[in-house]
């Protein structure tokens, strides 16, 4: 929301330095708060559980999970050994995971590749540079916001009134999604590759 003024008025490199400033401004006011709590969570653990030394495992996890360890370079022996005692190789062989991991990786990569490209798609298709486009560039994210909550409405009404299972509602979810976004980058590729072939010389490809 606040990217587009920025641009406008001081150009795209102070949106760096604007959201950087306040980052640190962020950190001045989380961290004695945050100090606070370890501390709080620290009490806690050494008073229920019998402190690192005592109470037994339970306790001593508790205790080096929230004061985030300081030994082993960072990590408490318990934290460690939680770490160590997770099941790898069956997170590895589970196509469940598997499956998540790649949806995951292939949104993560097709996301950001359609954000680096919006820009040259602005100048390309509508002649309007960073700073003449910067309140258009807002629109993905407002269109994000838009269905991630009514795809949460949506999902919710399924749930409660048992229309579907959960594990259902999430499968359909992820379908409409997937689907929504594969037509609309053929349709982009599809608009992009007509406009394209009126331009003089013949088809160009604009990459």
């Amino acid at each position: 929301m606040l990217s587009p003024p920025i641009i406008a008025c001081l150009g795209w490199p102070w949106v760096f330095w604007a959201f950087g400033a306040l980052g640190f401004v962020w950190l001045a006011f989380w961290e004695p708060v945050a100090a606070a709590a370890s501390a709080a969570a620290d009490a806690a653990a050494a008073i229920g559980g019998g402190g690192v030394g005592g109470g037994g495992k339970a306790g001593a996890m508790a205790a080096g999970l929230a004061s985030g360890g300081d030994k082993a370079g960072g990590r408490s022996p318990g934290s460690l050994a939680s770490f160590a005692a997770l099941p790898w190789a069956r997170f590895v062989r589970n196509r469940v995971f598997l499956t998540v991991l790649l949806q995951h990786c292939t949104f993560g990569v097709g996301y950001n590749l359609c954000m680096s490209w919006l820009p040259a798609f602005f100048k390309m298709s509508f002649h309007v540079n960073v700073r003449e486009s910067s309140s258009l560039s807002i629109l993905p994210f407002l269109a994000m916001a838009l269905t991630t909550n009514a795809a949460g409405w949506a999902a919710d009404h399924l749930i409660n009134r048992q229309l579907l299972s959960r594990c259902k509602t999430r499968k359909l979810m992820q379908a409409v999604r997937v689907w929504a976004c594969l037509h609309a980058l053929v349709h982009a590729l599809v608009a992009w590759a007509t406009a394209c072939t009126h331009l003089e010389g013949g088809a160009r490809w604009p990459l």
